[in-house]
């Protein structure tokens, strides 16, 4: 289905910022792009220092929302994590290049956020895989760490430039998580091996954080519904032969 992006719904997270000039710097070039939803997990400076680096966008560090990183995570149906680490060698969940996120880039109504890590040490290994998408950005170097701003202003930059246009929506979580639901289903009544339904379980997550397509997951849904109709009605056959 064509949608269209809606770029300033976009918010923008940042886990447990450390320096001042860094958050007002963001807070800045997110009201630079027109963005006015910013969220902090655990900082650890003060925000009215990091005020005078904002400048104009002084205003969106008034209204920042603090939570922890759980809350915030199930506060969106698709996250979207910074990372400074290689896109080959992320294996687990989806990572992308800025330039093939943006061909991809997501209806923002859906509820999206783009998760900007720790000053010094970005995104612990646990945090990331709890993400829906990692954006990479490559640098062409072998000093690949971009400063959490610096980084913000390349992707809002790169994204700003498709406002308007229609692009293909990918699957949030509620319906990753109704699709792993409904295959658990049809596992039990197809009499799958009880032991490996956790495996099972885990291998349909590592392969849905890989999907940035919905009429995939769309296509699936409707053969998992279609196959637990057709199990329940040939169920309901029997007992009436009995």
């Amino acid at each position: 289905m064509k949608i269209l992006a809606k770029f300033e719904d976009l918010s923008i997270g940042v886990i447990e910022p450390k320096y001042e000039i860094n958050l007002g710097y963001i807070a800045r070039v997110s009201g630079n792009f027109g963005l006015d939803k910013i969220y902090l997990v655990n900082p650890k400076l003060d925000i009215e220092k990091a005020k005078v680096f904002a400048s104009h966008a002084s205003h969106l560090l008034d209204k920042a929302i603090i939570l922890d990183f759980k809350s915030l995570i199930k506060s969106f149906d698709l996250v979207i994590a910074t990372t400074g680490i290689e896109v080959k060698r992320t294996s687990r969940i989806k990572a992308l290049e800025l330039e093939d996120f943006v061909k991809i880039f997501p209806d923002l109504s859906s509820n999206l956020i783009l998760i900007l890590g720790r000053d010094t040490t970005g995104l612990t290994r646990e945090e990331l895989n709890k993400c829906d998408l990692l954006l990479h950005i490559c640098t062409k170097s072998n000093y690949e760490s971009l400063n959490i701003s610096h980084a913000l202003a390349i992707i809002l930059y790169e994204l700003s430039k498709i406002k308007g246009k229609k692009v293909e929506r990918p699957p949030n979580r509620r319906e990753k998580e109704v699709l792993i639901n409904l295959a658990l289903e049809l596992a039990k009544k197809s009499n799958y091996p009880h032991y490996k339904l956790p495996l099972l379980e885990r291998s349909l997550k590592n392969l849905l954080s890989k999907s940035s397509d919905f009429r995939e997951v769309s296509l699936l849904l409707g053969l998992f519904r279609r196959a637990l109709r057709i199990i329940k009605s040939l169920n309901s056959k029997d007992k009436a032969c009995i």
